[in-house]
């Protein structure tokens, strides 16, 4: 069962009801008109290549050469295996990102294309791993501070691009800090995108708070009360239910429908111990994250950096559940 049309971790009981639309005043998520309103469309047409897809271009391009030498140069033996599978799922993350910058239309996401490979730099090469990792995460926290600026000054899609590419360079340098070694989640083929107004990717994000609200009270029950977990959870729930208020805030002040919390709600696994009371929130926490990202591409300007936030914290979050690393966090796969 899927709850508002993408597969959710923890869905309701009961299922089918319509969309709840959107103010009059509302825009949708779409290709901008010469007015700065948005039009409606499940298919973005070309951005032209600008300023900020060009300086994108150029940071996606140097993080993944980065990457590139450690897992060829003097670096290379220092590697555990864990390490070095991430850092070539970082490298070919960046290639992705720099192919969809180099693209006719970027928000398309699409497959590597020749162009789109790491540079030798015998600079960096010539680094040892305790100089050149710390030197990558340095780059990607550069880089995802830039993006985030691009996407808080985007609209639409190519603000989710971009947000979507900070998001990523956050946590790729998060991960490579922790040497945890996180798995990278199998990229997805693109999609089409839907169009979708401010206030209705509120909605559909407050309706899928209700459920992870709902899950994390069934999640809690199963962890030991005085472990990590569950002290974590604990907070992730006031946090959430902060979320959620502060969502319905918006929705108030667009005098729009807010959704209304389901009696319960069936979770993907049955919590019944610790082990799947943890896996219930990775799973809830990922499905999660697309529609944070349609919140980025749908909000307003004043509503943008408090979207952005929203999808890097549950980038962050989710992760430290277990959740793989990703191409393109927030993105509908």
């Amino acid at each position: 069962m899927a709850l508002l049309g993408i597969p959710l971790a923890i869905t309701g009981c009961t299922s089918g009801e319509p969309r709840t639309a959107g103010s009059a005043s509302s825009a949708a998520v779409g290709t901008p008109t010469a007015s700065g309103s948005a039009s409606p469309t499940t298919s973005p047409s070309p951005t032209p290549i600008d300023a900020s897809l060009a300086a994108a271009a150029a940071r996606e391009q140097a993080l993944a050469d980065r990457a590139s030498a450690i897992l060829r140069g003097r670096a290379k033996n220092q590697l555990s295996r864990s390490l070095r599978a991430m850092l070539s799922a970082i490298r070919d993350a960046h290639l992705a990102h720099l192919a969809a910058l180099h693209s006719p239309d970027p928000t398309s996401r699409p497959r590597l294309t020749a162009g789109t490979t790491p540079r030798a730099n015998p600079s960096l090469e010539r680094l040892s791993l305790a100089s050149a990792l710390p030197a990558l995460i340095k780059a990607e926290k550069a880089a995802a501070a830039a993006s985030r600026r691009a996407a808080l000054g985007a609209n639409g899609f190519v603000a989710l691009l971009y947000g979507s590419m900070s998001v990523a360079a956050s946590r790729y340098a998060a991960a490579l800090a922790s040497k945890d070694g996180l798995p990278f989640a199998k990229p997805a083929p693109p999609r089409g995108l839907p169009a979708l107004s401010d206030v209705q990717a509120v909605q559909d994000l407050v309706a899928q708070l209700h459920a992870l609200i709902y899950g994390y009270q069934l999640a809690i029950g199963k962890l030991p009360v005085l472990s990590k977990r569950h002290r974590s959870a604990v907070a992730e729930l006031l946090q959430q239910r902060i979320l959620r208020d502060r969502l319905i805030t918006i929705l108030t002040k667009h005098e729009a429908a807010v959704p209304v919390a389901k009696p319960a709600y069936v979770p993907a696994v049955r919590v019944h111990d610790p082990a799947s009371a943890a896996r219930s929130i990775k799973l809830m926490r990922s499905a999660l994250l697309p529609y944070c990202g349609l919140f980025v591409a749908a909000a307003s300007k004043a509503d943008r950096t408090f979207a952005f936030d929203t999808l890097k914290s549950a980038a962050g979050i989710a992760n430290a559940w277990g959740a793989p690393l990703t191409v393109w966090p927030g993105w509908p796969a």
